[in-house]
């Protein structure tokens, strides 16, 4: 980590509140895969990791332990964690969207419904129309 510290610049995201959680998990991960990482790549792993929330690099880590990519069954590579967050971003991002659609839909079922039961509570286009003409009538008379 000192190597990454040297060479660090005002941009990057690692800061010693992320790194210390993530090394702690990486290193974890080095006891589980029985693998050890050099320094220069732990440095690199948190360097990239560090731009996601540590409990989405930990949520990518378990799906990888369970469905390792591409059959490789040491040490998750750099590039799956990535990858991983992302298509777990994705599948989180359209289960909220698909939801959202249901709700909306349900509201406009209700709607629908209080509408062919109320029809009184409702005013068309027409009658908005017929209101507004109305007005510049009013106004149009002394």
């Amino acid at each position: 980590m000192d190597k990454l510290a040297k060479r660090k610049t005002g941009t990057s995201a690692l800061t010693k509140s992320t790194a210390e959680p993530l090394a702690f998990y990486l290193r974890g991960l080095e006891e589980i895969y029985r693998q050890e990482t050099t320094e220069e790549e732990l440095a690199l792993y948190l360097e990239s990791l560090s731009r996601f929330p540590l409990e989405e690099v930990k949520a990518a880590g378990e799906f990888l332990m369970v469905h390792p990519a591409n059959d490789w069954y040491g040490l998750p590579k750099l590039p799956d964690f990535i990858r991983t967050i992302w298509a777990q971003r994705e599948e989180r991002a359209a289960a909220w969207q698909s939801a959202k659609s249901d709700i909306e839909a349900e509201e406009l079922r209700t709607l629908k419904r209080r509408r062919q039961a109320h029809p009184e509570e409702f005013i068309g286009l027409e009658a908005v129309a017929e209101l507004v003409r109305k007005m510049d009538d009013k106004v149009g008379k002394p």
